[in-house]
């Protein structure tokens, strides 16, 4: 399963860990299809703190367009935190430098 990086406001990140927020909106999925990990942080930290797991994607019939990311039901956690050096963009080897805007396919580092 890949693994992708996201920024989010800070009210959407604690309704997602709270459990009352079960799709996040954005304007792609990953073309790896799902399911896919998801590691989170707050806009304006840098550090990613929460995990989900996407279980399906649907796209939303509005006038700008977006799809619909499906949190899979228990999937949620607070992971970490990773610094930002501690992330590595997958197949690069290279630390992750920026937050990008949309996402990133990454290597997590081994927790155990």
């Amino acid at each position: 399963m890949d693994n992708y990086l996201i920024s989010l406001h800070p009210e959407w990140y604690a309704k997602i860990l709270e459990g009352t927020k079960a799709e996040e909106f954005r304007s792609r999925a990953p073309k790896g299809g799902v399911p896919f990990a998801v590691l989170a942080h707050k806009t304006g930290t840098k550090t990613a703190s929460l995990s989900f797991v996407v279980d399906s994607v649907r796209e939303v019939d509005t006038e700008w367009g977006c799809v619909a990311w499906h949190i899979k039901q228990g999937s949620v956690s607070e992971v970490g935190p990773f610094a930002l050096h501690e992330l590595v963009k997958a197949g690069t080897g290279r630390p992750v430098k920026s937050w990008p805007q949309m996402y990133a396919r990454i290597e997590v580092p081994d927790v155990s």
